[in-house]
């Protein structure tokens, strides 16, 4: 039967429907939520694709159009599923049957004056049009190609009308690609150029995928029917969507056991709550958090793994790691720790980090150094503790990752500096040992070095053993002693060498007299003693004798 023209005074008004169709109107919390209920059709008749048009018609209203090539819908579909809320406004006319399904209703949230419904499934199609007081006509009419077409003619104020146009069709797209982002079919959406888009066919949908996410990992159940996208969000508190054949139900920040994680899970046995704002808890629910909790303790762990590895070469990159790890429950012992500068034994090989196993006990630091430098010369690393966030440093110790920077306050490293034979520096240190031989006890060698570390404001130290602790140069054995390093870096060594390269005893007695002074082994007696060796060696035998008397 062909389109009839629709006769306002035959139209019955509507009756207690209204109150009940306003209410499920208003329950829609984005009034453009429809695009979702009939792209959820579209997919359930077996659509392969949908197209989304919008343009002004003649009249100047904005015209919304859905379009799929399901399988269309007949009498018993508009009968039975789809028209069981709404009273015809043309009861026992020829053509027009049937009431409206709830999912429906949400068409009627952006105002329109009417939607218009035109579906075709084998020989017969039908044209429906609902208005805006809630009553409707439906037609019967030829077959054709089979789909379905669901048309929402919107009013424009002439007022303000290009600004009104302009968001109509920003929030139909922010719609569109909020609820339908992750569809199973393609959606491609075309704004005509009167509603001032560019005409050209844009595509809504795309892949699961978290956006924004330091580091991600999905799975699926062995049936397929679930799926889950589980990423390292990088702020506190976490973010859940669900979703079903890749419509939105739901989006939360509700605390369901991922902190600092955001996931977005795909099962198409999830469902909307009655009130459609909320998924469903069911066991089905239950299923999908549980794929969900072993994915981000596995194949995230592992991920994140991977990222900290890569990121121990840039500490910027694995601070910001390590910040985001301190909002989750992700247990760090295992995660790789960055380096300072990768041990000598290393280099050319997997370098720049150390694995935080239980009871491992690691030095740290928080800038490099020449101290750890020599340190990771000799095969030890040092832990880059600026790249760990405090928290962070905190869970690995609670773990039993021993993590000790007090090192930096026993130990020392030394950087030997060559003296020429012959030199000023030479006759400058012979002069120290036969000194100190004379005043207290002469060490095995006494060297020149710039001293780094605990003992680096020290005039001089015993040389350190391989563990960074100075030995005793002065040991009561005399083939026990160690060598003595003489400290270049402080003051009064370079004034003691400026002063050798005319007088080396007098350089010798600066050097040895502060040494003294600083073990606290200068007493009257060994100071007298120095004076006199001092001025012997730079007036003669004699002379002293004379000066003496």
């Amino acid at each position: 039967m062909p389109y009839r023209k629709r006769d306002i005074e035959e139209r019955a008004a509507p009756e207690g429907d209204a109150g009940i169709v306003g209410d499920l109107v208003r329950q829609f919390a984005d009034p453009y939520a429809f695009f979702r209920e009939l792209v959820q059709n579209a997919i359930d008749a077996g659509s392969a694709d949908i197209r989304v048009d919008i343009g002004l018609d003649t009249d100047g209203a904005l015209n919304i159009s859905v379009r799929d090539k399901g399988e269309g819908m007949d009498r018993e579909v508009l009968e039975n599923k789809l028209l069981v809320l709404f009273r015809s406004g043309k009861e026992g006319v020829a053509g027009k049957i049937g009431k409206f399904g709830i999912g429906f209703v949400s068409v009627l949230a952006i105002g329109p004056t009417v939607v218009k419904v035109q579906s075709t499934r084998g020989r017969a199609g039908h044209t429906l049009h609902l208005y805006a007081d809630h009553s409707y006509e439906l037609f019967e009419h030829g077959g054709g190609t089979p789909g379905t077409t669901i048309t929402l003619v919107v009013p424009i104020r002439d007022k303000a009308k290009e600004a009104a146009v302009v968001e109509h069709v920003q929030r139909s797209r922010a719609s569109l690609k909020r609820w339908c982002e992750h569809a199973q079919v393609p959606i491609e959406l075309r704004v005509d150029e009167s509603a001032f888009g560019s005409g050209e066919i844009e595509r809504v949908d795309r892949p699961m995928q978290l956006d924004g996410s330091l580091c991600v990992a999905s799975a699926s159940s062995s049936d397929q029917r679930t799926q889950v996208i589980v990423g390292l969000n990088g702020r506190p508190g976490q973010r859940a969507a669900f979703y079903n054949r890749g419509l939105l139900l739901a989006e939360t920040e509700e605390d369901l056991g991922f902190p600092g994680l955001a996931l977005k899970v795909q099962d198409a046995s999830l469902e909307h709550t009655l009130s459609r704002d909320n998924v469903r808890r069911d066991a089905h629910f239950d299923h999908a958090l549980g794929l969900a909790r072993s994915t981000a303790h596995g194949a995230l762990r592992k991920a994140v793994h991977e990222a900290l590895l890569e990121a121990t070469e840039s500490r910027e990159r694995y601070l910001g790691l390590a910040l985001a790890l301190t909002q989750t429950n992700l247990d760090p012992l295992g995660f790789p720790l960055p380096l300072l500068r990768a041990p000598a034994s290393r280099r050319g090989g997997d370098v720049g980090h150390v694995l935080a196993a239980k009871g491992a006990k690691l030095r740290g630091a928080r800038e490099h150094s020449t101290m750890t430098a020599l340190l990771a010369d000799r095969g030890e690393p040092v832990v880059d503790l600026a790249a760990l966030p405090e928290l962070y440093a905190r869970r690995l110790r609670a773990g039993g990752v021993q993590l000790d920077e007090t090192w930096l306050r026993a130990l020392s490293a030394v950087e030997l500096i060559g003296v020429a034979k012959g030199s000023a520096d030479e006759q400058l240190l012979i002069s120290v040992r036969a000194t100190l031989d004379g005043a207290y006890r002469a060490p095995s060698e006494v060297l020149l070095a710039t001293v780094y570390g605990a003992h680096g404001e020290h005039i001089a130290i015993g040389r350190p053993d391989d563990t960074g602790r100075p030995e005793d140069p002065f040991t009561l054995l005399p083939f026990l002693r160690a060598p003595l390093v003489l400290n270049a870096a402080h003051p009064l060594v370079k004034h003691a060498r400026e002063a050798a390269a005319e007088h080396p005893a007098f350089g010798a007695d600066i050097v040895v007299r502060g040494l003294l002074e600083q073990m606290e082994q200068l007493n009257a007696a060994r100071s007298e003693r120095l004076a006199t060796a001092t001025l012997t060696a730079l007036l003669g035998p004699d002379d002293g004798r004379q000066e003496g008397a």
